[in-house]
């Protein structure tokens, strides 16, 4: 097992983004945490946990708004099978994911990483991706 501490600032506003990445035998395991604030609003905390292969496809995904003077915790849970079909934590389809490879969390600069490790495009080469967005109040 091997991990890795990647940490990113915003260039605008104030926030700061701590991911620790895991390569195990089941492939990746990101946790992430974001705290930030923008100029309206109080400071907010967000914690993740992404399951990815070794080649960076995303099975699983928490996302975790944690309780502070503003905002009401809140969590979701999702899979997404090697077909792109995704389901909440209740095991109940998700058919508006479908096709969907990435989840791309809105304050996140890791998971916006998530496709071009996944893709592994040549130098000028693009490709459309469609994301399961998830828009993080701030």
């Amino acid at each position: 097992m091997t991990a890795r501490d990647i940490i990113w600032t915003a260039q605008q506003g104030t926030a700061i983004e701590h991911v620790r990445l895991v390569r195990d035998d089941e492939g990746l395991l990101a946790d992430g945490l974001f705290v930030g604030r923008s100029d309206d609003l109080a400071p907010f905390r967000l914690h993740y946990l992404l399951r990815l292969t070794s080649a960076w496809e995303l099975r699983a995904a928490t996302v975790r708004l944690l309780p502070g003077d503003a905002d009401a915790p809140g969590e979701v849970s999702l899979s997404v099978d090697p077909t792109a079909i995704w389901r909440d934590s209740d095991d109940t389809l998700i058919p508006e994911l479908n096709g969907c490879h990435e989840i791309d969390i809105s304050t996140s600069a890791f998971t916006k990483s998530l496709p071009i490790h996944r893709l592994a495009l040549a130098p000028g080469e693009s490709a459309e991706i469609s994301v399961a967005h998830i828009d993080v109040p701030r």
